[in-house]
């Protein structure tokens, strides 16, 4: 069949992972510049757990199931909480990947025995050997809301490769490294903790009122709020 139709795909390759399956962020662009970006994943005999509402369409020998996990809840105000669910869409088997693609910036992370605490809508993919349990923190933007709204975080541990969705451009984030420290944020600006780094809502004696206090040793990801991509 005849077509005018250029089906060459004009893209560059972000960022990419390989373990056991191949992550890779592209870039599409045409010739006014970037149109949006993509997350594609490359199975061989492996599987990938999937945030909902996030897959566009694979090819290949690959089987896709969904996954819920009860989890139950510990009601605490100050801290953490483990939330009632965790419902992921898995694949599993040999072929690819793709999610459905986005303005927005994304960027891979390969964990190895560790742990990170992210906001929960930066979670769209990772390897099926990795742990993914979502929890509540109250922040000092939810504690004055009359109905003491939470903020969703999702804890994701293990060893293997995770796609993020970032909310604002990669070189709009500030990576914090801390000893055995503690920061103080009037806002909650930290989209990512590792695991050694503890969270609490904490009084202030100042007129200010109440901070997010984030202590311990480990990396902070932190976001000021500007140019939020919506």
């Amino acid at each position: 069949m005849r077509s005018l139709i250029d089906n060459k795909d004009k893209f560059e390759v972000l960022e990419e992972m390989n373990l056991d399956s191949k992550f890779e962020v592209l870039g599409y662009y045409n010739k006014e510049g970037n149109i949006f970006n993509q997350v594609k994943i490359t199975l061989d005999e492996s599987k990938i757990k999937i945030a909902e509402n996030n897959l566009s369409y694979f090819k290949g020998d690959i089987e896709i199931v969904t996954n819920s996990a009860i989890k139950t809840i510990s009601n605490k105000i100050f801290g953490s909480m483990v939330k009632k669910t965790t419902d992921k869409t898995i694949l599993t088997g040999s072929g690819e990947v793709y999610l459905i693609p986005s303005l927005k910036d994304y960027t891979l992370i390969e964990l190895v025995e560790e742990e990170i605490i992210i906001n929960s809508n930066m979670f769209l993919v990772c390897e099926g050997q990795i742990n993914i349990e979502e929890i509540e923190e109250v922040t000092n933007e939810a504690i004055f809301s009359e109905d003491n709204e939470r903020k969703e975080k999702i804890r994701l541990s293990g060893s293997g490769i995770v796609a993020l969705s970032l909310p604002v451009k990669k070189d709009e984030i500030k990576r914090m490294k801390i000893f055995r420290d503690v920061v103080s944020f009037k806002e909650d600006k930290v989209i990512l903790r590792t695991e050694n780094v503890e969270f609490e809502l904490e009084d202030s004696e100042t007129k200010e009122g109440k901070f997010n206090i984030y202590s311990g040793s480990g990396e902070l990801w932190i976001c000021d709020g500007m140019n939020i991509i919506k």
